[in-house]
């Protein structure tokens, strides 16, 4: 499946795993599907004896048999947890025709979780992932997941260097601000650059005076204070 004829990627976006659904997952498909194109080998030959209606059995099932299986394999193949470096987005194949495609942004993320249910997901190692979205957004989940615990640690080490690059991103702003503004001082000449100071220091002054706090009314409150102790000493 060619991810980009299913979803858009967006700039920049980068496609880090596809997960699938375990192959046992499928088995009774699998064989349903063997049956009805083996089974009718063993029965040729009485089936060709009855001429033409034999004949016309034996096609159907095999027919019947490759169409079934190739239908199951689409729909196991479509069906897909892809994770990319800026979101999660997961694809339902639910037959030739017929897809439902969700996503949510790794930033949207609250929380992932991973479980291993029943003697078959035990002994073969598949289960189930969580993805629990921040907010109204539906949760997601890839079910019978080949390696639930390597998906779970690939999202969350995923998530925590998506994480990480958006706060260094806003560090590096800040710092690109204030190294522009250094290296625009360091050209100005002597009055202009006793300007350029006077400005930041009337700015900090600025800045000191609507953080520092209000404690006019204190003083008032203790003339007033005063007063009425003075009024009731007389």
């Amino acid at each position: 499946m060619n991810i980009e004829k299913v979803i858009r990627l967006k700039d920049n976006e980068e496609v880090i795993a596809v997960l699938r659904n375990h192959m046992v997952t499928r088995m009774r498909q699998i064989l349903l599907a063997l049956a009805l194109v083996a089974v009718p080998f063993f029965f040729m030959l009485p089936l060709f004896s009855l001429g033409m209606p034999g004949v016309i059995g034996f096609g159907i099932s095999i027919s019947a048999g490759l169409i079934y299986g190739w239908r199951e394999f689409f729909k196991w193949y479509g069906s897909a947890f892809v994770v990319t470096d800026l979101r999660v987005i997961d694809i339902d194949q639910h037959g030739w025709f017929s897809r439902t495609v969700s996503e949510v942004e790794l930033n949207r993320i609250q929380d992932v979780s991973f479980s291993i249910k029943g003697l078959s997901g035990t002994i073969f190692g598949y289960g189930s992932v969580l993805i629990q979205t921040a907010g109204s957004g539906a949760n997601i989940e890839l079910s019978a997941a080949p390696d639930p615990k390597e998906a779970h640690h690939l999202i969350t080490e995923i998530m925590a260097a998506h994480r990480a690059g958006a706060v260094a991103a806003g560090d590096n702003g800040a710092t690109h601000k204030v190294s522009r503004l250094l290296e625009d001082a360091a050209q100005l000449d002597g009055p202009e650059a006793r300007a350029f100071l006077t400005a930041i220091q009337q700015a900090v002054g600025k800045t000191e005076e609507r953080e520092k706090p209000d404690l006019s009314w204190f003083g008032k409150s203790e003339e007033g204070g005063d007063e009425e102790k003075g009024q009731f000493k007389h």
